[in-house]
């Protein structure tokens, strides 16, 4: 139904019954169901269907394995064949597998050898602990796991099996954050991406790294120094500038942030640095988080840049949008299935307002 309706444009008003002069109008005036099928709205759904499973983000080999999997996953095949059938107007009239489906059956459809609900690919039993593996490679957290999973795939009960497998992995449970909750000194919100971004330097397994957080976006820069000398940082630093472009302003803490080589370079490429102070102890307060947060994650991962690439495209707690999403206006791409047309580039709808917003938020429940 819902992909017979796509052809128009409909905006829905909801009226009370009292305001209505006439009540249940439509239910009595229907119109007399015709057995026609109309050829063209069948050839239109068929497009869709086949647009959507060329739009998958999933290479070969992957989806063959998902089809696989599917064709051999007895309760699959039995929402299947109900699919075909048409559900129930009773969630006990169907076979007691295929209750939890039951909610959702204006979204659930088929294609191939695969079952989708919505744009979501309906993961078969045998490779959902994959996919949970995939979800939580970067040990992001429960919340981040799910915020991850909720655009590309669904199965029964997935947030409830997201919350035990992250509560079961034992290297969160190595790594889990003990220390105290530090004063929330929130900076103002940039008008613009890549117009204010934080300087740190971190020491992660005997190699030293520079992270750059840009404070709009929340979108991370993370390279390996080769010295921490102003010259190295410079050094390292350049190639952020030359994929971004130069920031307005640079925060870092002391040295060698102040060295006068760092203050020529700054002068050199034209923009200007907020070293952190007694008098602006709040200065640096956000990349210093990060710093935490990416420590965690490489340490945690067998593949740190996979990690780094999760925390980038997991959108921030709070928000609807990724920090790749705000910096870059689409998503990157990543190992989760999903659909080429969530990696279309799309403009953030008042992003700014809705960090001011989420800032305001953490400093009444903080």
């Amino acid at each position: 139904m819902l992909i017979r309706l796509h052809k128009f444009d409909i905006t829905l008003n909801y009226k009370e019954g009292k305001n209505m002069f006439i009540s249940d109008m439509l239910s009595r005036t229907y119109l007399k169901e015709k057995n026609v099928v109309d050829e063209q709205i069948e050839k239109d759904i068929h497009l869709y269907v086949n647009q959507i499973r060329d739009s998958w983000n999933v290479k070969d080999y992957k989806l063959k394995q998902i089809e696989a999997e599917t064709s051999t996953d007895i309760d699959l095949q039995d929402l299947k064949k109900q699919i075909l059938e048409g559900f129930p107007a009773k969630r006990n009239n169907l076979r007691r597998n295929l209750h939890e489906f039951f909610t959702n059956s204006e979204e659930l459809s088929i294609q191939g050898d695969l079952i989708v609900k919505g744009t979501k690919i309906i993961i078969p039993q045998t490779m959902r602990n994959e996919m949970l593996q995939i979800l939580h490679s970067s040990h992001a957290g429960i919340e981040k796991s799910k915020q991850r999973a909720r655009e590309s795939i669904y199965w029964p009960r997935i947030n409830k099996d997201i919350e035990d497998y992250v509560n079961r992995c034992s290297t969160c449970q190595t790594h889990r954050n003990s220390k105290q909750k530090e004063p929330l000194l929130p900076v103002e919100v940039p008008q613009l991406p890549w117009n204010t971004v934080g300087l740190d330097v971190f020491t992660l397994k005997s190699h030293d790294y520079l992270l750059c957080v840009d404070y709009y976006s929340k979108y991370p820069e993370v390279t390996k120094l080769f010295t921490k000398t102003a010259h190295g940082i410079i050094t390292a630093l350049k190639p952020f500038f030359a994929r971004h472009g130069i920031p307005n302003q640079v925060i870092a803490d002391n040295m060698p942030f102040n060295s006068q080589e760092f203050l020529k370079f700054a002068k050199e490429w034209d923009f200007h640095v907020t070293t952190t102070s007694p008098l602006y102890p709040q200065a640096n307060g956000q990349v210093e988080r990060f710093v935490g947060i990416i420590k965690t994650a490489m340490k945690k991962s067998q593949d740190p840049n996979i990690a780094i690439l999760q925390c980038r495209n997991t959108p921030i707690t709070g928000l609807k949008y990724s920090p790749a999403q705000l910096l870059f206006n689409r998503r990157l791409r990543d190992n989760i299935p999903t659909l080429k047309i969530n990696l279309k580039p799309a403009i953030p709808v008042k992003a700014r307002q809705e960090l001011q917003s989420r800032q305001q938020k953490q400093k009444v429940f903080f």
